[in-house]
């Protein structure tokens, strides 16, 4: 029991999925043999996931060294193979210091195992939760490391299509990565050669139909089924830049369904609370994401939400030098 109660601490410690740890009741803790490197495996299961999240800690020392995803054998009844398999492909075949990086991937007769680097920091939602909301300039700093690190996809003529808090990991320098590509639209171009996505080559995009994404972050059109383009992202991008200023997404309800009937009808639905004290150049930022595709900033690229008045003074080309708000401890 002691030895339990050693891993829970450890869990938030290192700021993991706060959703596993308050639903504790359903998890089920199975342990490996020793390893040779004197690890030992812990493995956390939820029932209303399909993945296991695996994280090995040193003895001696506790460290953390490697959070691996376990993608289960029921994958396949449950028709999740092709995103499971287009997540694999996608990571395996670029490389880029915004995307969370996959040290390797290899496969049993029933378990496909996708090795990635670990970030400490959690996700933007755990930060969101224990911040509740940001200042306008931890806020600025998040949206444009989201901002290039979508304009990195965009690139290489993919969309993410599952831009959300959940799916923007921390590192251990406190800058954000992207993950989960399970959703995302990948080009054919991508796996003629491994790609970069820090090189300055620009693809087209056409326009796509599928019907994808998390409700209170996915646009409009693509509920609507009319096609959409890359412009999608920025609208997810909209999204969580203002729940990080307000505190919560525009569009809330415990039933999906109206959710959905809300983002479809967002202008009926859509305000910024008079209340809330922000400056005017955040609410006009605001408003030109969470907009109409065709009228949507960033629709003809990342360029001009870059030039938008909010990042005025913004060292774009060195942001990865700037100190963030956050770095995990």
């Amino acid at each position: 029991l002691l030895f339990i109660h050693d891993i829970f601490s450890l869990i938030e410690k290192y700021s993991c999925n706060k959703e596993i740890i308050f639903n504790i009741l359903y998890i089920i803790l199975c342990y490996s043999n020793i390893n040779k490197d004197n690890s030992i495996s812990m493995i956390l299961l939820s029932p209303n996931s399909y993945k296991i999240w695996e994280i090995c800690f040193n003895l001696q020392n506790y460290e953390i060294l490697y959070e691996i995803v376990v993608i289960l054998n029921n994958l396949i009844l449950k028709n999740q193979i092709i995103h499971i398999r287009n997540e694999q492909l996608f990571m395996s075949n670029v490389k880029s210091s915004w995307i969370v990086d996959l040290k390797a991937s290899f496969q049993e007769d029933d378990y496909l195992y996708l090795v990635m680097e670990y970030c400490p920091g959690g996700d933007l939602m755990n930060l969101l939760i224990e911040k509740d909301v940001l200042t306008e300039e931890e806020a600025k700093f998040y949206l444009a490391e989201l901002v290039l690190s979508i304009e990195s996809i965009h690139k290489l003529d993919c969309i993410h299509r599952d831009i959300k808090p959940d799916n923007i990991l921390i590192d251990a320098t406190g800058h954000i990565k992207l993950s989960d590509f399970g959703l995302a639209k990948i080009s054919e171009k991508i796996f003629e050669n491994r790609l970069d996505l820090n090189s300055n080559t620009i693809y087209h995009h056409n326009k796509n139909y599928s019907c994808v994404g998390t409700a209170y972050y996915v646009a409009p059109e693509v509920l609507k089924k009319t096609g959409y383009g890359p412009e999608i992202d920025w609208w997810s991008a909209g999204i969580i830049f203002y729940e990080m200023l307000v505190g919560y997404a525009p569009f809330c309800s415990k039933d999906t369904s109206e959710v959905c009937y809300k983002v479809i009808n967002w202008k009926k639905f859509f305000k910024i609370p008079s209340k809330l004290k922000i400056s005017s150049e955040a609410k006009d930022l605001i408003n030109k994401l969470i907009n109409s595709s065709n009228k949507r900033l960033g629709k003809n690229g990342a360029e001009e939400i870059k030039k938008h008045p909010f990042f005025k003074g913004l060292d774009w080309d060195n942001i990865r030098k700037m100190k963030p708000p956050f770095i995990p401890k």
